[in-house]
């Protein structure tokens, strides 16, 4: 049996996955759907990812074929059985404050671009969870004096699966939304207290160690095995001993019958015209709307989540628009009202640095994850972000929607003086080269590039 399998099997006999049957009333329908309260953004725009929600196995697992690394699960890993309302005061001020700092760096991508205030939530109250003299920072987030609960009750809310069946005999997961948390140590020098972390988070974040060559993707293997992520997590320079902090979110969302849609034409950036596929919104549906100073908005339904489209008025940009401001208007003012015209397919993919964006919200009281540390003399005070990278996809296609986020953050202590990362070397690849594909240290293939053009 590979590694992967055993980690599958052992993980699902120890832990299996609850699941929730919609009874045969209950089952929404794309009419009845538009017409129930509405599901706001933060599942949707958990495409994306920045989640802490660990996972409590209460055994450790040595796998040896994935570098060195030895996690920990707790007791208490969540999936309810059916979908839990996420708490008032999280939507409103968690989720708001998360569109409002991530928004800005949206608007740096060229093209597509997708970010999650959900993942990187549940990354940063995690870490908040862990850690001491936080006050400020963790209000600049958007939580509360408590900020352990209010990840907890994320947690909770982002959840479950929804099983229906698929003919008369076969059942299939037809929506869910998985999260995990995961804080990762990385060499000996700097050390965290498992149970400590357990008994902090009672069983939502988990705790792994790792070799710093290997770090990143053990913790993607994790993500994989426990919530299905299948995304690449992005490379990012780990040194040898080192704390890193990561929040993954996975969301797969059916609708109750496909829609495949209908080509036409799309007004893209610059004047260019290019063909999409497009869905009609359904005149005799009820659809939540609000009109704006300068957009119109529309949430447009799927199963249990939702899209809410924010449309610019002929004249105006996607830059001209306050994305957060139109959110919060839309999520207060917005009402049914039947609607007509159509929606587009769309896909999204973004890695974007949020580093900067982190260290501005500090006041140099944090001490990052000192409430998990061993204490055996004095130790680093780990006092600012290093780095903190978000990486995000989005789909929405005929089938549904689907989402993939993870957010990392790597605490680490602030020096007076620069260079405690190494000098980067130049690498520009802009001129004739090879390149040697291989597998193991095995080359595979060997090319030889002299024009990128084709």
């Amino acid at each position: 049996m590979n590694i992967k399998r055993k980690i599958r099997k052992e993980v699902e006999e120890r832990y299996p996955l609850p699941e929730f049957r919609m009874p045969e009333e209950e089952r929404p329908n794309s009419m009845t759907l538009s017409r129930n309260r509405w599901k706001k953004p933060i599942l949707i725009a958990a495409s994306s990812v920045t989640i802490l929600v660990a996972v409590s196995i209460g055994v450790y697992f040595s796998l040896s074929g994935l570098g060195q690394r030895t996690y920990i699960g707790g007791r208490n890993y969540p999936c309810n059985a059916g979908r839990v309302a996420i708490d008032t005061g999280s939507k409103e001020n968690i989720g708001q404050r998360g569109l409002e700092i991530l928004s800005p760096l949206l608007m740096d991508e060229e093209g597509n671009g997708c970010v999650s205030p959900a993942s990187l939530a549940l990354c940063y109250g995690a870490l908040l969870s862990l850690s001491e003299g936080v006050d400020s920072f963790a209000e600049r987030l958007g939580f509360s004096v408590s900020p352990v609960e209010d990840y907890k009750a994320l947690v909770q809310g982002l959840n479950w699966q929804a099983v229906d069946k698929d003919g008369e005999d076969e059942e299939k997961v037809v929506s869910s939304i998985r999260s995990l948390g995961l804080v990762q140590q990385v060499g000996d020098e700097i050390r965290l207290d498992e149970e400590k972390v357990e008994e902090i988070g009672d069983g939502t974040i988990l705790v792994d160690r790792s070799d710093s060559q290997n770090a990143i993707r053990n913790a993607e293997n994790i993500f994989h095995e426990l919530i299905g992520m299948e995304m690449t997590f992005p490379n990012m320079y780990v040194p040898e001993n080192s704390l890193l902090v990561y929040g993954g979110l996975r969301l797969v969302d059916s609708l109750i019958v496909p829609k495949a849609g209908k080509k036409r034409t799309f007004h893209a950036v610059g004047g260019k015209e290019v063909e999409g596929t497009f869905v009609n919104i359904n005149p005799k549906g009820a659809y939540f709307y609000y009109k704006g100073e300068n957009y119109a908005a529309l949430s447009y339904p799927i199963r249990f989540t939702n899209l809410i489209y924010i449309l610019p008025d002929e004249g105006y940009t996607l830059e001209e628009i306050d994305l957060p401001k139109a959110y919060a208007e839309f999520s207060r003012m917005a009402e049914q009202e039947c609607c007509e015209g159509y929606v587009p397919h769309f896909k999204a993919e973004s890695l974007i640095d949020i580093t900067k964006a982190i260290n501005a919200l500090l006041d140099g009281k944090q001490r990052f994850l000192e409430k998990a540390l061993v204490k055996d003399g004095e130790g680093p005070v780990l006092d600012m972000i290093m780095e903190s990278v978000q990486k995000s996809k989005f789909e929405f296609d005929k089938n549904g929607v689907e989402g993939e986020s993870v957010t990392i953050a790597m605490p680490g202590e602030s020096v007076d003086e620069p260079g405690e990362l190494p000098e980067p070397i130049p690498f520009l690849c802009d001129r004739p080269f090879y390149a040697i594909s291989e597998y193991d240290g095995f080359p595979l293939f060997v090319n030889k590039i002299v024009d990128v053009s084709q």
